[in-house]
């Protein structure tokens, strides 16, 4: 019996795509390979099966007799192994865990509710949460990593057409200062008080829609406020702002810290988002509309 070893599936892919686009320029736009390695791997399955499969004229491919025949059979031994696989898939595969990623902004009791909410309406489903940095909460939505993310939306979740986004509710941004600072002292904070103040921020908001709006408000207000970024998120930066005479600015929603003493501030609000790719499958609408409803319904802060 003749060896066949070397053949592989990715050669029966190669054969079909060039028998039926007729030139190996047009199979390779469709495979996103170059033409030279399309004309090697076709090489590779005549010698491994000793059989010439394509004649040339005029710059096209023509199949040869054993190339029609092996055509039709080639596309049948696709057709069952297909059939194959995904009778296998749904019969032994396991099921991943839904995957719902949350910012660190929030306290851990809230994900907790809205997992057990979102349990109660879908039993059947396995549930995994994620709570990241928001910037490594977006590079793993980016990544496919995680299903689903509730997040607040600094920049641009709205705009990016591969994902389909709800608003939740607009939060308002407040100032943080230290329980300790003068500030702390009074009952209400104006844009005036903050004169002359520190402002520290997390890295990952440079050069932010938030950080545009924010600059924007301080020029509006006529306040001195200088503004510096660090490393981190809005957890480390409570912190310094907790030990330091600096402020913060952050939405009602992060983590409450008696440390720390807030001020809502005027005309700054953002919207909580979640969001999912739309490209996926079809059932995370169904889950996403799910914890939009019992985000916007949770009485336990955000």
């Amino acid at each position: 019996m003749i060896d066949y070893t070397g053949l592989t599936f990715q050669h029966l892919q190669y054969f079909i795509t060039i028998s039926e686009q007729g030139t190996m320029s047009r199979a390779a736009e469709i495979l996103h390979v170059s033409p030279s390695l399309l004309s090697q791997k076709i090489s590779q399955l005549e010698n491994i099966i000793g059989i010439q499969l394509f004649r040339r004229l005029k710059q096209r491919l023509y199949l040869t007799e054993a190339g029609q025949q092996l055509l039709m059979d080639f596309r049948d031994i696709l057709f069952q192994l297909n059939r194959a696989l995904d009778s296998a898939r749904e019969q032994y595969s396991i099921t991943r865990p839904l995957t719902i990623g949350f910012t660190n902004y929030q306290s851990s009791r809230s994900v907790e509710i809205f997992l057990e909410e979102l349990h109660k309406r879908f039993p059947d489903i396995s549930l995994s949460a994620e709570i990241l940095p928001r910037r490594r909460l977006l590079e793993d939505f980016e990544d496919r990593k995680i299903d689903i993310i509730f997040v607040a939306d600094f920049e641009y979740l709205r705009k990016d057409k591969s994902v389909i986004s709800r608003n939740v509710k607009s939060v308002p941004i407040g100032c943080f200062v230290s329980s300790s600072s003068p500030l702390a002292h009074r009952d209400m904070l104006s844009w005036k008080d903050l004169e002359g103040a520190t402002c520290i921020l997390p890295e990952h908001q440079n050069n932010s829609a938030f950080i545009r709006d924010l600059k924007r408000k301080i020029n509006e207000e006529n306040v001195n406020i200088s503004i510096r970024f660090h490393a981190g998120d809005i957890l480390t930066t409570n912190h310094l702002v907790a030990h330091n005479n600096y402020i913060t600015f952050a939405g009602a929603t992060s983590p409450k810290d008696n440390r720390l003493k807030y001020f809502i501030m005027d005309n700054l609000q953002y919207p909580f988002i979640v969001a999912h790719h739309a490209d996926l499958d079809p059932e995370l609408s169904a889950y996403a509309n799910a914890l939009y409803d019992i985000a916007r319904k949770c009485t336990e802060p955000l």
